[in-house]
Order: structure tokens, then C-alpha cells, then sequence
């Protein structure tokens, strides 16, 4: 074969390569095309509904904005997701005052913030995963029959292979919880629970693919530590603007009922230029960035360079496609009729075209609606029922101020021709002088000149407004005392437990509507993630999803009272109560994770072991200890004092008896004689005033003083081999806790 005859087949192959491709690109615009209408269905279905209007308005009263007050901002909101910020004539000219008391917003804060503290504790997961029970395994764990190692049974057979699945799912569990928490799980449904607050819907999206760096240190060859960084394709969820979400008004009240959903958002011609290469049609992109965004080049016939910050509009496409459409994409799908596919768009071009990342195909969205609407999938937020009080509070205080303009100051009425300024100025000013016209027929001057003070209505409007408050909280069950502000409050705590219970009644809707619109299948879409691309087997199992976590949430925080009170009865065996899981719960219903301030394993050991060595004394024991060393240093105190005492009167006596020596004896008789006179005397006094003879006195004495003696002795010196001593006066009253009935002090 000839030269010439080369270049002639290459350039058949060369045509027809390039025919290819045309054709191919024809495809591929023709499908772009399929997708933009569906696109324009979408949008113009949602905005036939009237939903948008509805949320519009919502976001208006939430910011305090309404038809009355618009003109006085200098900067208004686009009225389209679409529209840019414009600015308005503050000079409305009118005069009317157009107050806006907005009671909407706290409302709305108030709601999400109290269902935002409810769903999302930090200690705890909102689902829960267990094992589907088998009854041909569960009706076996009884059985004692032998197996044919003849050392276990099928009774043992059976309740291992639960124990496996319950530990197969609870490591699924951990794994989907993790997952959800790298995804920031808590913030994203924060966002989720205000925006359905506000405008009564919301979007949670999930899973959906992203990479995340993994972060490791491994050892070198030369026995360094090297920082190695590595990418993992790992599920996350994240909220969506609900006003870019799309989906098929064919749907009705629910989402997934529809053909498809399109997802709006924005993308950089510099984040444009990085999916080159990465499985994204190269071509494409390269055409989009030469129109610019909104295809204003091509429009224009321009073709200046596009900045990197100059942001296109982006289209994600979920649902069924032709296959013979995605042969033009170059998506590797298996050949069938219609496929579940991800299509992205940018300018009305296909860029990437891809199959559902999920075999079921299911939409990867969930709405959470705050109150459910008939016949839509879009629901009513706190703002939509408020809206007949706070149109009410603006009227009512919008009249106030008028009529506080009127009545500032007096309404002033002359007759014409009778009176008129000295200055000739009609305006009124203090001190200012007025005449009368000498030809005037009047006897009076206030029968020319009068004012009047039109009232201000404060009292009945301001009732009007109280009333208006107490329709808010009616319809939204949150009175204001229960969002921290002064109302009127319950006496007893039966009453105020009643309101607790009653305003709580809308968010119990609310964590129940969670469970069932939201966590439940978006964990169900995360289990089958775990199915298809989970590299462990040993989460793999066939579970059930329990979305229980939300309503348990709620429960808890309305039973923390109830908790509080049943620890006392743990103490008693026969209510079978666990005071580690009654405090773990009295602790999340307070806020604080128990994980937190629980002891460690090593802190528990060592606790124990402190324990066993050194036994608890009971504190009754512990307080006899403390009343007897007390005794005792309060008898030896006495003792001593009585001894020196005593020592001190022996020697008074002795110097007194040496001094007497030197007396006569005479003296000495005489003096005794005396002393024995007074000692009588006194006697005889004391029996008078007594009634008793002397005799007795004496006996008594005497008896006193032996007994008080002997049980001194005693209670120092005739201990028995029981380490007591025998009680020899029975006093009239026993101190209790002292010593037992019958016996004396105790050492």
C-alpha cells in the first residue's frame, strides 16, 4: 500500500473517530436536555404549590419584615433563591406607623432550641441496632438435649449464636454511629431542626460519598516515626437549604413516592477545574468554563477568561435513567431498561453520570416537616402558627402608636375671626400672646378658643396584646414560663409537673415525627452502606433499626424527677433496682456524660480491694465509739478534778489540825463543842424544812455516799470476765445509748 493510500485510512479513521464522538456528544446533549426539563417540571410544580410563597412569608416574619415595613429597609431580600439583594425608598409616605413587634422569632428560637436540647444529647446515640430475631433459634435456648460432641446442647447452640448476632449488631451500631459523628451529626441536625422550626420543613441528605484523611504514624525503615496521610472514601450526612431542593410534584406527601429529585447548589470555576481528571467529563467542563456562568459567554458571543471566585449554578440529578442515555456519559452500568443513577449538570451540560451508590436506589433525603400538611410533603413551622397572634400584636401596637402620635399633644379649635396671634405666626409656642377681636361677640374667650386630648387607648390595646401573647401560646403549647420568662406560674409542683407535661405535648409530636421521617431511614441507608462496602465481616448480620432514641430522649428529660426519686429504693434487694444504671440516667437527664465522671477499670479495682481490707463500720457503731470516748474523757476529767480537790482539803486539814495542836485543850473542847452546835443546827433546819427526822437524813447520807462509792471502785476496779461491771444503783432515769438496761457504765 501506498503513501497516499496511508493517508486515506487514516483519515476514514480519523472521520470517522470524529463522528463518533459527535454522536456521542449528541447523546449526551440530547440527555441533558431530558434532564432540564424534568429540572423545569420540578420547579415550576414547586412553585405552583404555593409552598414557596408560604415560605417566604415565614422567613419574612421570623426577620420581622411584612408588607406595612418593607419600604423602610434599606436592603431587602431577594423574594427567589435566585433574585440578589436590592434596596428600597425608606420615604414609604405614609403615616401610619408600621411597628413590627416581632414575636415570631423568639417563639421559633425557642422551640428548636428546646427540641435541639431534647434530640441532641452528646452521651448518647438516637438508634438503636439488634439482631432480627429468628423463632426457629429463640425457641431452642431451653433445650438440654445433648449435640453430637455430647458435651453441649442445643440450648447452649442456640443462645451462642444470639450472643454472636447481639455482638455483630452492636458492632454495627458503633460503626454507623461513628460514621454519623465524623459527619458532624449533632451541628447538621441542628441546622435541620431551626429551618423546620422557621418554615415548618427541612432536608437531611445522606449517605452520600466523601473523602476524609486518615492521619497515622508509622515506623520508617531507619526507625523514625514518619506522619502518613491517606484518603478514605467514608458515607456522611449533611443538611440541605430546603429552597434548593426539588423534588417530583408527582410525589404527594412524600418524597420517596416520586420518579426523581434535583438538588441545587454553587460551584467555583477553580472547584470546576479540580474534577478534571477524577471521573468527570473533561470536555464539558472546559465548555462550561469558557460560557461562564449561566452560559452569559455564549449568550453574548464573548469569550473573556472567567474568574475562579465567579460561582456557577450546579445540579444533582437522583433517580431512574435510560441506559441507552448513559452509554453517552461513559457510566460503567450493567445493561438493563431504566437505571438509579446520580447525574451532575452545570449549564445545562452532563459532566458525570454515575449509579446509585445504594443497590435499593433509594433517594438519599429525608424531610422533616414540624407539622405535617395535607397532601404535601412540605409541612407548617412555629412561625405559620403564630402568625394570626403576631398579625394581631402589630395591629394592636401599630394603633397604640397612632393613636399615641394623635393624643402627644392637644387638638386646638377657634372660631374664625375671634381670636388671632400678636405676631401674626399661627404656630403655637409657650408664651405666646393672643387677641381678641374688639368687635367680637363672645362673653368668653373660651368660648373662641378650646383644645382637646384625644386618648390613647393604651389599657384596651395592651389587653388586646395579652390576649394576642396568650393565642401564641396556645398555638404552639409553649407558655412563656416555660421559656424563661415571667407568666403566670402554677402553686404546687403536681401543678407545675401538669404543665410541664401539657406544654410538652407538641415536641413529643416533634421527636416522634424524627424517629419516624429521619432517623429511622437514614440509618436504614447507612446499615446498607455497611452491607455493600463495610470491609468487616464481622458487622455483617441481618438487623433491625429501632429508632428510638429521639422519644427516649424526650422521656428521659420529662422523668428525671421521677428518677431522683427512685434511688432511696435501690437500696432495698427486693425492687431489683441498679443504682449504676439509676445514676447514669439521673446524670444524662442533667446534662452530664456519664463517661465523664465514672471511674475507671483500675479505679474501681483499686476501690475494691481499699474495701475488702478495710471493712465499713456502721455508723451507729461508728457514733457509740464517739459517745463513749467522750464519756470517758469527761469522767476522767472529773475524777482528776475530784482527786485534787480532795488532796487540797487534806491539806487545808492538816495545817488547820497542826495550828491546833498548839491550842489548850480547853480551847480545842470548847471549839468542837461550838462546831458540833452549828452541825446540829443545820440538821435541824433541814429536817424542818423537809419534814424528816435526823436520823433519816444521816441513814441517807451515809447510804449515798457508800453506793456512790462502791460504784466508783467498781466501774475502775471489779470489771468481770465479760469485761462489765455489775451495776450496784439503779439511777432514777437511764441515758440512752449510755449502757444496756441492768448493767453500769461500760469501759
Amino acid at each position: 500500500m501506498n503513501t497516499a493510500e496511508n493517508w486515506n485510512d487514516d483519515d476514514q479513521i480519523e472521520r470517522s473517530d470524529h463522528k463518533i464522538e459527535a454522536d456521542k456528544l449528541a447523546k449526551l446533549a440530547a440527555f441533558a436536555s431530558k434532564l432540564a426539563d424534568k429540572r423545569k417540571e420540578a420547579k415550576d410544580g414547586r412553585r405552583s404549590s404555593g409552598i414557596e410563597a408560604l415560605w417566604q412569608e415565614d422567613d419574612d416574619y421570623y426577620a420581622g419584615v411584612d408588607a406595612f415595613n418593607r419600604g423602610e429597609l434599606t436592603l431587602l431580600k431577594p423574594a427567589t433563591v435566585n433574585g440578589i439583594i436590592t434596596s428600597a425608598d425608606k420615604n414609604s409616605g405614609g403615616t401610619r406607623s408600621t411597628v413590627f413587634v416581632n414575636i415570631t422569632q423568639p417563639y421559633v428560637d425557642m422551640a428548636s432550641a428546646r427540641v435541639s436540647d431534647l434530640l441532641l444529647p452528646t452521651d448518647d446515640k438516637p438508634f438503636h441496632i439488634k439482631p432480627t430475631p429468628v423463632p426457629e433459634i429463640s425457641k431452642h435456648t431451653d433445650n438440654q438435649e445433648l449435640l453430637a460432641d455430647g458435651q453441649s446442647t442445643v440450648g447452649d447452640a442456640a443462645k451462642a449464636f444470639i450472643a454472636e448476632m447481639t455482638d455483630k449488631a452492636d458492632k454495627a451500631e458503633t460503626q454507623i454511629w461513628d460514621w454519623l459523628v465524623e459527619s458532624r451529626w449533632h451541628g447538621e441536625m441542628r441546622k435541620v431542626i431551626e429551618q423546620s422550626a422557621r418554615i415548618g420543613t427541612s432536608i437531611l441528605k445522606g449517605p452520600y460519598p466523601v473523602k476524609r484523611k486518615k492521619r497515622t504514624m508509622k515506623k520508617a525503615d531507619d526507625g523514625m516515626m514518619d506522619l502518613v496521610i491517606e484518603e478514605e472514601l467514608k458515607p456522611a450526612s449533611k443538611m440541605i437549604d430546603v429552597w434548593n431542593f426539588y423534588p417530583d410534584p408527582s410525589c404527594g406527601d412524600n418524597i420517596h413516592n416520586g420518579r426523581y429529585i434535583f438538588e441545587r447548589g454553587d460551584i467555583s470555576a477553580r472547584q470546576l477545574r479540580d474534577l478534571k481528571g477524577i471521573g468527570y467529563i473533561d470536555s464539558e467542563i472546559d465548555a462550561i468554563i469558557k460560557e461562564g456562568p449561566d452560559r452569559r459567554n455564549a449568550e453574548n458571543n464573548k469569550h473573556d477568561i472567567v474568574k475562579d471566585n465567579e460561582m456557577f449554578e450546579i445540579w444533582y440529578y437522583t433517580g431512574m435513567a435510560d441506559y441507552d442515555d448513559l452509554l453517552s456519559t461513559g457510566c460503567e452500568c450493567e445493561e438493563g431498561d431504566t437505571i438509579p443513577v446520580t447525574v451532575v449538570l452545570v449549564n445545562d451540560r452532563v459532566i458525570k453520570a454515575s449509579v446509585s451508590i445504594l443497590d435499593s436506589g433509594e433517594f438519599p433525603y429525608d424531610v422533616m416537616r414540624w407539622q405535617y400538611r395535607t397532601d404535601s410533603w412540605a409541612g407548617t413551622g412555629v412561625a405559620r402558627q403564630v402568625r394570626t397572634a403576631q398579625n394581631m400584636v402589630n395591629a394592636a401596637a401599630r394603633n397604640l402608636m397612632d393613636n399615641a402620635g394623635v393624643s402627644a399633644g392637644p387638638q386646638i379649635i377657634m372660631r374664625d375671626g375671634v381670636v388671632y396671634p400678636a405676631d401674626g405666626d399661627w404656630t403655637l409656642s409657650p408664651l405666646k400672646i393672643w387677641r381678641v377681636d374688639a368687635d367680637a361677640d363672645i362673653q368668653k374667650v373660651q368660648d373662641a378658643i378650646t383644645s382637646i386630648i384625644i386618648p390613647t387607648m393604651q389599657v384596651e390595646l395592651q389587653n388586646i396584646i395579652k390576649m394576642a401573647l396568650e393565642f401564641a401560646e396556645r398555638a404552639t403549647s409553649m407558655p412563656l414560663l416555660l421559656q424563661g420568662q415571667q407568666g403566670a406560674s402554677t402553686q404546687t409542683v403536681g401543678g407545675m409537673q401538669i404543665l410541664q407535661a401539657n406544654a410538652s405535648t407538641v415536641l413529643r409530636r416533634v421527636a416522634k415525627i424524627d424517629d419516624d421521617d429521619v432517623i429511622e431511614p437514614h440509618v436504614i441507608r447507612y446499615y446498607e452502606w455497611l452491607m455493600i462496602y463495610g470491609e468487616d465481616d464481622s458487622m455483617k448480620g441481618d438487623y433491625s433499626i429501632e429508632a428510638l432514641g429521639s422519644t427516649a430522649f424526650y422521656e428521659r428529660d420529662a422523668q428525671a424527677q421521677m428518677i431522683m426519686q427512685m434511688l432511696p429504693m435501690a437500696n432495698d434487694p427486693e425492687f431489683r433496682l441498679s443504682k449504676e444504671r439509676l445514676m447514669t440516667e439521673v446524670l444524662k437527664s442533667n446534662k452530664i456524660s456519664p463517661e465523664r465522671v465514672r471511674m475507671t477499670d483500675e479505679e474501681w479495682q483499686e476501690l475494691q480491694q481499699k474495701m475488702q481490707q478495710n471493712q465499713p463500720v456502721l455508723p451507729q457503731i461508728e457514733a457509740a465509739k464517739i459517745r463513749v470516748e467522750g464519756d470517758m474523757k469527761k469522767a476522767q476529767l472529773v475524777q482528776q478534778s475530784d482527786m485534787a480537790e480532795i488532796q487540797a482539803k487534806n491539806e487545808a486539814m492538816k495545817s488547820e489540825f497542826a495550828l491546833k495542836l498548839h491550842m489548850n485543850e480547853e480551847q480545842m473542847a470548847h471549839e468542837m463543842e461550838i462546831e458540833q452546835l452549828r452541825y446540829n443546827i443545820k440538821l435541824m433546819e433541814l429536817s424542818q424544812a423537809q419534814n424528816i427526822s435526823l436520823d433519816s437524813i444521816k441513814a441517807s447520807l451515809a447510804g449515798q455516799t457508800m453506793s456512790l462509792t462502791t460504784q466508783k471502785e467498781l466501774a475502775y476496779a471489779s470489771l468481770n470476765h465479760n469485761g462489765k461491771a455489775d451495776q450496784v444503783v439503779t439511777p432514777k432515769l437511764e441515758v440512752p445509748g449510755r449502757a444496756p438496761d441492768g448493767e453500769a457504765y461500760q469501759l
